[in-house]
Order: structure tokens, then C-alpha cells, then sequence
């Protein structure tokens, strides 16, 4: 969707499982540059032109908070926590309605997967979960007409889905409903989240945010807010749009196929 643009799944058998990072490179010098102001108006000559529907215009708006969290992040601390490493991307990564449910239901042992906004009109919200769930918690569930699909799908429509407060509340409730499985989850096992790992193992913390760009439809003009803001704020496109959406998506399968040859 992208909500998560890199998806987690179950385990991958070569990773320490316990303690430190493994052998992360130490991480550059914070910056010292002012980052721009991070109102939601980015543009003083440009118009920002959110999609008409309350749904699609608040995706865009968490895009562009998620622009400026993550830009923020491999600025000033790139290295990515012990958490971060076993999921496979960056908690900036996370759709913010999302982030804190993804983030406690891994700690209670659940194997997410992609999650956020889902859908052509994005009314609906969604969670890959690889781990099956106990039929008490997909009953308490239900009492809050949210469904569980025989994949491990979670899904809802709230009922005003541009209201991301009280979306996030709502999958605040479902992490707490589900019980605690004793361990966290297994690391993720993705093409995504092995490109994570692989950028994070060779200190490629400054090409990540290409991967990430890509990936959420910025390139392309599928996200037209996102691209006006990162254009505003100096972020290099050239002259022609679809030549860094190439250069971006082979350097993202070139990282993929580097991350599957250290296994």
C-alpha cells in the first residue's frame, strides 16, 4: 500500500536474534542543518493540490509528515535500534496512525506485514498479520466490526477515514486486545526488509531515502502533494521525472539482489 513501504513478514534464519545491531558502521556526525519549517503548507509560490476526498488528502498529509520524520532521522540518527533492525525498516517508515500498534503487537510476538491507508480510494485500513490469532481475540475483535481475514488480513472501515487520530485509536485498541505471546517476533523476512538490513550493514544510510521515495509513488506522480513538498524543500528530480523513478527503482533492485547474496 505503500503505508508500510517495506513490508515485514516471518523470520530470516541468518540474523543474531538477541542483543546489538550486528556490526552496524558507526553512524556519521549530527548535522548541524536547520531543517525547514514543517508546517503542512510547505509552499509559499506553489499550490499544494490535495485529492478532493477527506481519505486520499489525509494519506498525503502523513506522506509528507513521514518525508520530514524520516529525512530527519538519517540526518541526525540513522542507526536504526534493535527493534527497527528485527522489522526491517525504520519506525518512521510506519504510516503514524499505525506506528505504536505495529510497533507494541511485534513486542507482543505478532509477525506484521504492510499496513495503513488501504485500497484505490483508501477508506479502509489493513495489517498483514503472519501470526494466527487466538479465537477469543477474533471474537473481541469482531464486537468492534473489525474482521480478520483467513490470511491474517485485520481490516476496518472507520467512519470518518480522514480522522487519523481516531484511526490510530482504533488500532490502539486492537493491539491492546491482542494477549501477549511471551517472545517478540521473529525478524522480518522480506525483499524489503533485506534491502534495510543491507543499506543499514554498508552505512548507505544517505541512499535509503531514494528506496523510500520510490516507493511511495513520488517519482511517478502518483503522490503529487509529496513531490511538491520534496521539491520545494531541495529534493533533486530532474528534468525528467521518469529518469530518477528508473535510476531509483534499479538501484532498489540492485540493493534486493546484493541483501539476498550475504545470506
Amino acid at each position: 500500500m505503500p503505508g508500510l513501504p517495506f513490508e515485514e513478514s516471518a523470520g530470516l534464519e541468518d540474523l543474531v536474534l538477541h542483543g546489538p545491531n550486528p556490526e552496524l558502521p558507526p553512524a556519521p556526525e549530527p548535522s548541524t542543518e536547520v531543517l525547514n519549517d514543517r508546517e503542512r503548507e510547505p509552499f509559499a509560490d506553489v499550490e499544494l493540490s490535495l485529492s478532493p476526498d477527506v481519505a486520499s488528502a489525509a494519506r498525503e498529509l502523513a506522506f509528507i509528515d513521514q518525508y520530514h520524520e524520516l529525512k530527519d532521522r538519517l540526518t541526525h540518527s540513522p542507526v536504526p535500534t534493535d527493534e527497527e533492525w528485527s522489522m526491517g525498516a525504520y519506525k518512521e517508515q510506519l504510516e503514524p496512525q499505525v506506528r505504536d500498534a505495529v510497533m507494541l503487537m511485534r513486542q507482543k510476538g505478532y509477525n506484521t506485514g504492510s499496513s495503513g491507508f488501504r485500497g484505490r480510494d483508501h477508506v479502509e485500513q489493513s495489517m498483514n498479520v503472519a501470526t494466527p490469532l487466538d479465537d477469543d481475540s477474533l471474537a473481541r475483535l469482531a464486537e468492534h466490526n473489525i474482521g480478520v481475514s483467513d490470511t491474517g488480513g485485520i481490516r476496518f472501515k472507520p467512519d470518518n477515514p480522514g480522522d487519523l487520530d481516531g484511526i490510530k485509536k482504533i488500532w490502539d485498541m486492537i493491539a491492546d486486545i491482542l494477549p501477549d505471546l511471551g517472545k517478540p517476533a521473529d525478524p522480518a523476512q522480506s525483499s524489503g526488509a533485506d534491502v534495510f538490513r543491507h543499506a543499514m550493514r554498508h552505512g548507505k544510510y544517505g541512499a535509503f531515502m531514494d528506496t523510500w521515495v520510490w516507493q511511495t509513488g513520488a517519482l511517478n506522480g502518483y503522490m503529487q502533494p509529496l513531490t511538491m513538498t520534496m521539491l520545494r524543500d531541495g529534493y533533486s528530480f530532474g528534468e525528467d521525472v521518469s529518469a530518477p523513478a528508473r535510476a531509483a527503482e534499479a538501484k532498489y533492485h540492485e540493493m534486493e539482489r546484493l541483501a539476498q547474496t550475504e545470506k
